[in-house]
């Protein structure tokens, strides 16, 4: 979806680790990972809406 795949994760806790205090980091990686779930749910909700939409105006 937004292109957030193990990679790009472990990027940003390297990031985290350089800029966050080292017991801070997994707080802010628990945190990181709620808002990505959010986002997540919110877009599939948003396709599925607009899947029932689309079988709405089929019919």
């Amino acid at each position: 979806m937004f292109g957030v795949g193990t990679p790009e994760f472990l990027l940003i806790a390297f990031i985290a680790v350089l800029v966050v205090k080292p017991e801070d980091v997994p707080k802010l990686m628990r945190r990181f990972g709620e808002i990505y779930g959010r986002v997540l749910r919110a877009y599939h909700a948003f396709l599925d809406e607009l899947d029932s939409l689309d079988e709405v105006v089929k019919k």
